[in-house]
C-alpha cells in the first residue's frame, strides 16, 4: 500500500484529476519495476512532482499488505525502502494507493 501526502502550492493551480493522476503514477511506476527490484518509495516524487501542478509538499509512505483491498495497518507505514526478492515482483492495485491533502 502507498499513501501520499500533500499540501498545495497557491501560486500553481492542482488539476483536477489530480489525486487519480497520483494515484496512476504510483501504480505504473510500482507494476513496471523489473524483476526483484526494491521498491524505494523516494523514487516516486520526480515522476509526481513532473506530472502534476500546483504541489508545494509531498511525503510518500509505503508498507506491505496481504492481499490487495486489506486495510493497511496505521503503525506499520514507512518511508525506507521495502526489498523485494529476486524471483519476486512489486505490485500494487490503484485502490491500495490512498492521496491525502494535508
Amino acid at each position: 500500500a502507498v499513501e501520499v501526502s500533500y499540501s498545495l502550492y497557491s501560486e500553481e493551480e492542482f488539476p483536477v484529476g489530480g489525486q487519480t493522476a497520483i494515484k496512476n503514477i504510483v501504480y505504473e511506476y510500482i507494476n513496471n519495476l523489473p524483476l526483484g527490484k526494491d521498491l524505494i518509495p523516494t523514487r516516486l516524487y520526480g515522476g509526481i512532482y513532473s506530472q502534476v501542478s500546483g504541489m508545494q509538499q509531498l511525503s510518500i509512505r509505503i508498507q506491505v499488505i496481504p492481499s490487495s483491498g486489506d486495510t493497511p495497518v496505521p503503525g506499520s507505514w514507512q518511508e525506507d525502502p521495502i526489498a523485494v526478492a529476486g524471483t519476486e515482483f512489486a505490485s500494487i492495485e490503484v485502490a491500495d494507493v490512498t492521496t491525502i491533502e494535508v
